[in-house]
C-alpha cells in the first residue's frame, strides 16, 4: 500500500496558520460576549435589617426553640429506625451515623453561634460603620416580640459592646 500525500509541507503550513488565526479571531471577537461591564444589584447587600432578619429566622429555628410537634415526629421515627434490624455487626451501620452527624448540627447551632455570625456580619455592611450597624441591629431586635426576654437581653448587650 502505498501512502498518498494530499498536500504539500507548505499546504500544511498555510492550513495551520489559517486555523491558528481564525481561532484567535474568534477568541477576540467572542470575548466577554456582552460589552458591557456587570453591575451588583445593590438590592442584595447586606444591611443590618437583613442581617436581623436572617437572625430571627436561625433563632427560631435552633433546637430548643422547635415546636413540640416536630419533635414528637421525630420521636416517632426515631422508634419506628431502631425497631429495624442492624445489619452491620460493627454497629457502623448508616442509620447510626446519620443520627450522629444529625445531633453534632443540632449542637453546633446554638445561640452563642448565632449572635457571633451576626457580629461578625455586621461588620461587612457596606457605608455603615460597625457601630451604627450594631445601633440600628439593637433597635430592630428591641422591636421583636418573637425573642423570649432572656435571650434578647443577652443579644442587645452583646451588640452594645460593639459600639
Amino acid at each position: 500500500m502505498n501512502r498518498i500525500t494530499l498536500s504539500s509541507p507548505r499546504a500544511n503550513l498555510a492550513i495551520a496558520a489559517l486555523s491558528s488565526f481564525l481561532t484567535i479571531l474568534a477568541t477576540v471577537a467572542l470575548q466577554g460576549c456582552g460589552g458591557e461591564t456587570p453591575v451588583f444589584d445593590q438590592s442584595l447587600q447586606h444591611t443590618p435589617e437583613t442581617l436581623v432578619q436572617e437572625f430571627l429566622v436561625r433563632y427560631k429555628n435552633l433546637p430548643e426553640n422547635r415546636k413540640a410537634l416536630k419533635a414528637s415526629r421525630s420521636a416517632k421515627s426515631a422508634t419506628a429506625k431502631g425497631e429495624q434490624p442492624d445489619v452491620d455487626e460493627a454497629g457502623k451501620s448508616s442509620r447510626k451515623e446519620a443520627a450522629v452527624k444529625g445531633q453534632m448540627v443540632k449542637e453546633s447551632e446554638t445561640l452563642e453561634n448565632v449572635v457571633a455570625t451576626l457580629e461578625d456580619r455586621l461588620g461587612t455592611v457596606q457605608g455603615v460603620p460597625r457601630a451604627e450597624a450594631a445601633k440600628k441591629a439593637v433597635e430592630l431586635i428591641e422591636n421583636q416580640s418573637d425573642l423570649k426576654a432572656e435571650d434578647k437581653q443577652a443579644v442587645i448587650e452583646r451588640l452594645k459592646k460593639l459600639d
